[in-house]
């Protein structure tokens, strides 16, 4: 009965390759910078919502006020976003990641 090449990766030599911490520490650049970027705009629009009455109440079009502009800018940043995990998932996350599963069933299929 064969043993399966998964069965046999050592996991805690994976962790600890340098491929793998670089792919951790990209990825959590990208998802820190990402997150903080989406929290300051949201912090920002309650905070002009609450405290800038007359500045988010400023009519630009008929029909259309600063918060209402602001409040849809939330929905754009969302999609800006992830389009730039996205780009960022098949330039840099994707081949790192093939670099670390390949390593690894390498050592796996590596008779000991």
């Amino acid at each position: 009965m064969s043993t399966l090449v998964e069965d046999r990766i050592d996991y805690a030599s994976v962790v600890q390759s340098p491929a793998f911490q670089e792919l951790v520490a990209r990825r959590r650049r990208f998802v820190t910078t990402a997150l903080t970027i989406a929290v300051a705009w949201f912090g920002t629009f309650v905070l002009l919502t609450a405290y800038a009455h007359g500045f988010m109440s400023t009519i630009l079009v008929p029909g259309l006020s600063v918060a209402y502009v602001l409040g849809l800018s939330q929905f754009v940043l969302v999609w800006v976003l992830t389009a730039a995990y996205l780009r960022a998932s098949t330039r840099t996350f994707e081949p790192l990641q093939a670099r670390v599963v390949a390593a690894a069933r390498t050592r796996a299929e590596t008779p000991r």
